[in-house]
């Protein structure tokens, strides 16, 4: 159970809220490890995100293109991977396409970083032949 990962995108509604803080308590003593999708857009509540016990934070890439443009959007960023860190949650950035966003999400906090640097989506059927690919690189 420890190899599986589950990404969640938080929900407004507190019915749906409820059901999933239960089933998440329950999958989660089992070993699974979540992932909160998509922090920055939408609907992100602190409080929510205190309630459920995810393991990794999953910055949007919006706010590393943010980050890039205006450094008080890359000061609040920074902050705010620096608070998860501190609460001992890991920091996937998304989004990570060039060098600049690898050094930028680094310096900000990142654990882990995601994105078309690093590998594009791949269909199921062809990951035997990205692994070999990779392993000759």
């Amino acid at each position: 159970m420890d190899k599986i990962a589950i990404e969640i995108t938080e929900s407004q509604n507190q019915k749906d809220f409820d059901a999933v803080k239960e089933t998440f308590r329950k999958l989660k003593s089992s070993g699974i490890t979540f992932y909160l999708d998509d922090f920055g857009t939408g609907y992100s509540n602190f409080e929510r995100i205190m309630e459920l016990p995810f393991d990794i934070i999953k910055f949007d890439r919006s706010l590393v293109m943010a980050s890039r443009s205006d450094s008080k959007s890359e000061t609040m960023v920074s902050y705010l991977a620096h608070m998860f860190t501190d609460m001992n949650y890991s920091v996937l950035y998304e989004g990570i396409e060039d060098e600049e966003d690898e050094v930028l999400c680094t310096k900000m906090y990142a654990r882990y970083l995601q994105g078309y640097k690093y590998a594009k989506p791949i269909p199921i059927q062809e990951l035997d032949k990205y692994f070999v690919k990779a392993s000759h690189v």
